[in-house]
């Protein structure tokens, strides 16, 4: 073939391969072509990405065009009408690639970063609750339900509603919740009060009941210009409803808060001197102090009386938004974390009697669920996918206040969302979901992770060093068989009981090879030693598990494998 046709059949191909970009991103809505989709990025109306992702993107589409480019012009130089055959499985396979690639791989290569921490942590499970989950519910701003050693769950059973406590897991059905009008507790306190809240089908007003121990559910009546959901008291006694009265062109002329006792029908009305051109909803009322803490303008937080005279704030908490549902006050501290961020890691911060520091989630996922430890020492929380980009495991995890270390993890499956709720400081409840069921499992918290490394610790390795020599011995007669006393008097009270076991089981097989230590038998001295060498590790082991680096120096002891990088 002259060099001509040749030249022919490549500004067809050219002009042909242009073709790919009609080629269709397929999405749940329909159908975009590429070259539409690459304008707009180009264009800045996909702002979002970075450059590196757009020269990933245009290099991507280029290279489709490239091979596009070689076959055409292999069809065209031919003359044999078969090869154009080979459009026919050419065509499904670009549309394929173009879309896993531009669509799945790159995005999950910038959205997505991996996240390799290894599961820690072996807290035994006090307690299950199967047919069950956690229902979340808006209880305020601080730890009431925490401090209390309760929370919600939903059954399938009816009552569906119930509390669970613990220690004992105890589980009380809530009575009161009105039954066949739908809807959900729009907010609730320890003690089984809540305000049950459904929308009317017939005139789409939403109502609102108060649900209380031992009586039945009372509808509340909706005060004129009501602003939000009403929320309880403290003790529950109380609805708080924050209404405004206006003017013309419905300007906020000020700000009432109006107070009912459902249990005698008193209501009283204050007014709250607050800015008028500023937005506000209530959080909590605590009736004996008078004290209301409102969220200001969705990022802020603060603390009035009945007359609105600022007590405490406003705090933005570090310039965390969403104050609502992403902060917590925890005495004169605070916990804050992002309950929506577009295209940027989450995060969380705290700042609290016992430390402060902050905390950044792989890209790529959400905090689904967060509680702080009633003494403000441990925070949890669940964290899942924020992208349909293939399979990205859910992880719950705890951090330790002190120092922000990770000192227990399980990875669950996609999209699992598991919600948490700390039981007082010793209980963890999570929801867990296996086999289509859903339970809700009561971990018991090791003593071991307070602030400092357990005193424990420096006991074991005090206890330990006079019975070295013991320990290290060949045979019996080399060693030196004692003391045993100390190790006998170990604070085992103070820690976990996997730990506990351990430190047992040692002090017996210690026992053991100290009674044959001097006598006739060397095989019941070598086996008893030989097993007290096993729960050594073990335990310098299971140390390291629980308190990370914070074991050292105190480890190892026994164990060389112990604290390496």
């Amino acid at each position: 073939m002259s060099d001509k046709p040749r030249g022919r059949a490549f500004a067809k191909a050219a002009a042909a391969s242009f073709g790919v970009y009609l080629l269709p991103l397929i999405g749940p809505h329909g159908a975009l072509p590429i070259g539409v989709a690459i304008w707009a990025e180009f264009s800045e109306l996909r702002g979002d990405r970075e450059a590196l992702w757009l020269a990933v993107d245009a290099f991507l589409v280029a290279a489709i065009q490239l091979a596009a480019l070689g076959l055409f012009y292999w069809m065209l130089r031919g003359r044999r009408a078969w090869r154009w055959l080979a459009l026919l499985p050419a065509v499904p396979g670009f549309i394929m690639a173009l879309n896993l690639s531009y669509q799945i791989a790159v995005p999950r290569y910038f959205l997505v970063a991996p996240d390799t921490a290894p599961e820690q942590g072996h807290w035994v499970v006090a307690c299950s609750v199967r047919g069950a989950r956690l229902h979340p519910v808006s209880a305020g701003a601080d730890l009431a339900f925490e401090r209390a050693r309760e929370t919600w769950i939903l059954r399938r059973e009816t009552p569906r509603y119930a509390r669970l406590g613990m220690p004992g897991c105890d589980v009380t059905p809530v009575a009161g919740v009105p039954e066949g009008v739908g809807g959900e507790v729009g907010y609730a306190v320890p003690g089984g009060f809540a305000i049950h809240r459904a929308q009317d089908p017939a005139s789409g007003r939403v109502r609102h009941w108060y649900v209380a121990p031992g009586t039945d559910p009372i509808e509340l009546a909706v005060p004129t210009e009501a602003d939000h959901q009403p929320i309880l008291s403290t003790d529950g006694g109380t609805v708080a409803w924050l209404h405004m009265l206006r003017g013309e062109n419905r300007a906020v002329l000020e700000y009432r808060v109006r107070l009912e006792t459902p249990a005698t029908g008193a209501t009283r009305t204050v007014t709250l001197d607050l800015a008028k051109r500023t937005s506000y909803r209530l959080l909590a009322f605590d009736a004996r102090s008078g004290v209301l803490t409102v969220a200001k303008n969705y990022n802020e937080m603060m603390t009035v009386d009945l007359a609105g005279r600022t007590l405490w704030g406003p705090d933005g908490f570090a310039g965390f938004g969403g104050v609502e549902n992403g902060a917590r006050r925890v005495g004169d501290g605070w916990v804050a974390w992002d309950s929506y961020r577009e295209n940027a890691p989450y995060r969380l911060a705290w700042s609290l009697a016992g430390g402060a520091g902050s905390h950044q989630v792989p890209k790529g996922r959400g905090i689904s669920g967060l509680a702080v430890n009633p003494d403000g020492k441990l925070i949890v929380l669940s964290v899942s996918g924020s992208y349909t980009l293939g399979d990205v495991d859910d992880a719950v995890y705890v951090l330790r206040v002190a120092d922000g270390a990770e000192i227990y993890r399980r990875y669950l499956p996609p999209y699992s969302r598991t919600q948490l709720a700390f039981l007082g400081p010793h209980y963890l409840a999570m929801t867990r979901h296996e086999a289509g069921e859903s339970r809700v499992d009561v971990l018991r918290i090791p003593a071991v992770h307070d602030a400092a490394p357990a005193a424990w610790l420096a006991a074991y390795r005090d206890a330990l060093l006079p019975l070295l020599p013991m320990v290290a011995a060949k045979a019996p007669g080399t060693a030196d068989c004692g003391p045993l006393a100390t190790a006998q008097a170990l604070p085992l009270d103070e820690v976990g009981d996997v730990t506990r076991n351990l430190v047992a089981r040692l002090v017996e097989r210690l026992a053991e090879a100290e009674r044959n230590c001097t006598g006739s038998d060397p095989a019941a001295f070598m086996v008893a030693l030989s097993e007290a060498k096993v729960l050594m590790r073990d335990i310098e082991r299971q140390s390291m598990r629980q308190l990370g680096r914070r074991a050292l120096p105190e480890l190892p002891l026994f164990d060389a494998a112990v604290g390496r990088e």
